[in-house]
């Protein structure tokens, strides 16, 4: 019974490593593609890595005993999905507007201050 939830486990995270790894393609790939092409390459990169950081999410509320880590890891997962969501709207839709990418940009120091100390908690 333990070998094929051992099993379970290993395709799961075969599976998050080959995601992971085709979001990282898509964006190595995508500055040299047409507009069209881009556009979707961009959008599929972001859809996986928003994917994989809200089923981390589901798994920690699943897996975490303790309510104190389980409010800080979770606090975690926000802040990377806040940080995932100013990076997709930075380099996907403020192609011309400077003073909106400009904020964008400071944006992304709020999940840079706060995901350290919260994980020190």
């Amino acid at each position: 019974m333990r070998t094929a939830t051992n099993k379970k486990r290993i395709v799961l995270y075969a599976v998050c490593a080959f995601f992971f790894c085709l979001a990282g393609v898509f964006q190595a790939v995508d500055s040299e593609l047409p507009e069209f092409w881009h556009a979707l390459f961009a959008l599929s990169a972001h859809t996986i890595l928003i994917s994989l950081v809200v089923a981390w999410g589901v798994s920690l509320i699943h897996r975490m005993v303790r309510k104190d880590l389980r409010a800080y890891f979770l606090t975690v997962a926000v802040l990377i999905l806040f940080f995932l969501v100013v990076r997709m709207i930075k380099y996907g839709l403020t192609k011309d507007a400077d003073t909106l990418s400009r904020y964008l940009w400071y944006a992304y120091y709020v999940p840079q201050m706060f995901i350290p100390p919260t994980i020190l908690l």
